[in-house]
């Protein structure tokens, strides 16, 4: 038992411990101890430093502790308990629970499960959908009377992304269930795109058990692994049907195939066919702040993947020099790279949106632009998604199992010969290190990408 949690009432009254003060002001909290961390857009974790200020999908303490998921007015206050589960605060509470003290969502209240459309005349999983309060609930909510179907996909963006033909082909199969995915909760509003899923069940990794009532499940689908934690969650839910490698009539897990393909397969081999290059997400229905644009996303948390600044303004001279409006994107930690290389890009600051877009205005700029320019991060899985044509930078980790669609408009660019393959690792990977600028803007080149947006002569 931690002995240090925080003892919260009221958003106006100082916190014990991790969080100095809470300031729930449209959404906004001052941060008070770098024990607050925040999830990125390229599905990284961000520390928050003393005295930062946040709003949107935001910051959360870890490991236990206080923080802000989301809008505050937006059903976004948290409390991450010591089982890691987050607890999610309904829309219109101004208080911060203490662990233990969570409302219980089975009675009447502001708890609901984020309410996805189908477009008019679309799919699942394709066209805008409606902006609405975007939240990840802590346990499953009353039955409304579908059978219920669980999937377990407790990761990052990348990984839920991969998993989008899994999940179209899910609904096909299953057009009369429920769909509930238990995945990180950060990941909530890019979960209300993938159309495909009901409800959004906070899960965060395998040390807790799904907050699901054993003996309700109709089916169980294990998208997470083969191993015996992941198995033990899905088996506890004892549901009639479970499908997952080595299940009954499951594939055996293999090793070295793309992700897509992996699941998309276990999919099919248990008698739900699946494209893994169906990986189309709805977009976001407010407007992106920039449209046309170029986006260079200089982010990546761990350094084995960061490309060298002067190379990425290289980039950025060359895509001005051909006509692109070029903006350059990344996470909070980000912004001193985007800053550094618009500096030496001649672009003006206002270029630099790292730091400044959530999940959802994030992905709506990348549905919306003319090329991305990007790492190995969730960017590129967005701009699969959308069908962007896309350069694709990749250190330590291999295309051949994160990489984009072949049958998109994507380049990977990468030299396997010296990959070291250390993920982890806070020197750049020399297979990143042995792309130069001219390699990226031959394959811009190649792509045919017209510019969409006039460059506005922010050079200085």
């Amino acid at each position: 038992m931690r002995a240090d949690l925080p003892h919260v009432e009221r958003a106006d009254e100082p916190v014990d411990a991790g969080v100095r003060r809470v300031d729930l002001v449209a959404g906004r909290q001052a941060l008070g101890d770098r024990g607050l961390v925040r999830d990125d857009a390229d599905g990284e974790t961000r520390r928050a430093g003393r005295g930062d200020r946040v709003g949107g999908t935001g910051y959360r303490h870890h490991p236990v502790g206080v923080g802000v998921v989301g809008d505050v007015d937006h059903q976004g206050v948290v409390t991450v308990e010591e089982d890691s589960a987050e607890r999610t605060v309904g829309e219109g509470h101004t208080s911060l629970y203490r662990p233990g003290s969570v409302p219980d969502q089975s009675a009447p209240g502001p708890w609901r499960a984020v309410d996805k459309p189908v477009p008019p005349g679309g799919r699942r999983g394709a066209g805008p959908v409606a902006s609405g309060h975007v939240t990840a609930v802590p346990t499953l909510p009353p039955s409304d009377g579908r059978p219920e179907l669980v999937v377990l996909r407790a990761i990052k963006l990348g990984d839920l992304l991969v998993a989008v033909p899994a999940l179209h082909a899910l609904r096909r199969a299953f057009p009369g269930h429920r769909i509930t995915l238990a995945t990180t909760a950060w990941l909530a509003p890019v979960v209300e795109l993938v159309t495909d899923v009901d409800v959004h069940l906070a899960q965060h990794g395998l040390d807790h058990p799904i907050q699901v009532p054993t003996g309700v499940v109709d089916v169980a689908v294990n998208l997470h692994g083969a191993g015996p934690e992941s198995g033990d969650l899905i088996d506890a839910l004892q549901a009639r049907r479970v499908i997952g490698h080595g299940a009954p009539d499951g594939p055996e897990w293999q090793h070295d195939v793309h992700e897509r393909v992996r699941w998309a397969g276990l999919m099919t081999a248990h008698g739900m066919p699946a494209d893994p290059d169906d990986v189309s997400i709805a977009v976001p229905a407010l407007p992106a702040v920039v449209e046309g644009a170029a986006v260079v996303h200089v982010g990546a948390f761990h350094g084995a993947r960061h490309w060298p600044v002067d190379r990425f303004a290289d980039v950025v001279r060359g895509l001005v020099a051909r006509g692109h409006h070029v903006v350059l994107t990344g996470g909070a930690d980000d912004v001193e790279r985007a800053l550094a290389v618009a500096e030496l890009a001649g672009l003006d600051d206002s270029a630099v949106l790292a730091g400044r877009l959530d999940l959802q205005p994030f992905a709506a700029v990348v549905a919306a632009a003319s090329l991305l320019v990007t790492v190995d991060t969730g960017a590129a899985h967005l701009a699969s998604a959308y069908g962007i044509p896309s350069v694709v930078l990749f250190g330590p980790a291999p295309p051949e199992s994160w990489g984009p669609p072949a049958s998109g408009p994507h380049v990977v660019l990468t030299d396997a010969s010296v990959r070291r393959g250390d993920v982890f690792a806070e020197d750049p990977d020399p297979a990143i290190l042995a792309v130069s600028a001219d390699d990226v803007l031959t394959a811009v080149d190649g792509l045919g990408v017209t510019p969409a947006v006039p460059a506005d002569g922010g050079d200085r």
